[in-house]
């Protein structure tokens, strides 16, 4: 990582100058963000089961409406009013604290993807699928579901990237938006 890339930087510039003879020197760093997310369980029951037995970092309960921070891994309450303050919902407040203008929560209840950008916001498909690779938005069909390494790799690189909000934007501009992204 960034130890790697602080070593290479001194190799190459040993001149007196560069030693800080004087001077401070700003060490380039490749990639400053996690170059990957929240490494989620194979099979989606796993995650379900540990949604139960997390507790929600606001109001130290059970969320009855889990999300995971893909960012950080935080379980976290949405839409309860047990979290609300304002009228502004738990994963607006913890992705001013933790992604900063952008929030990747998956839904587990639901098994769905938020994404969140500002006041803005749009849904998607999890990344887990059953064995002949449908979604279950809702998990209203019970068929055990798998992670698709593939799904979540375009998802690591929406973020990587910073392409969440284009993203955000033109799903916005495909369906009617009523908002309501920041009681979430």
């Amino acid at each position: 990582g960034w130890l790697r890339e602080l070593r290479a930087f001194r190799r190459r510039h040993t001149s007196a100058v560069s030693l800080g003879a004087g001077f401070t020197m700003a060490v380039p760093v490749h990639m400053p963000t996690p170059y990957s997310l929240v490494e989620l369980p194979e099979r989606f029951e796993v995650l379900f089961e540990q949604s139960a037995k997390a507790f929600c970092p606001r109001c130290n309960g059970v969320p009855s409406d889990p999300a995971l921070c893909l960012l950080c891994g935080s379980f976290l309450c949405v839409q309860s009013f047990c979290c609300q303050e304002d009228g502004i919902g738990e994963c607006n407040m913890h992705m001013k604290t933790c992604g900063g203008t952008i929030g990747v929560f998956l839904l587990v209840k639901k098994c769905g993807l938020v994404l969140l950008h500002h006041d803005n916001g749009c849904f998607m498909s999890a990344p887990y699928l059953d064995q002949h690779g449908e979604v279950d938005l809702g998990l209203k069909r019970g068929r055990p579901l798998f992670l698709n390494q593939g799904r979540y790799e375009e998802m690591r690189r929406l973020v990587l990237t910073q392409k969440i909000p284009v993203f955000i934007a033109r799903k916005i501009d495909q369906s009617f938006d009523i908002g309501g992204w920041v009681s979430l």
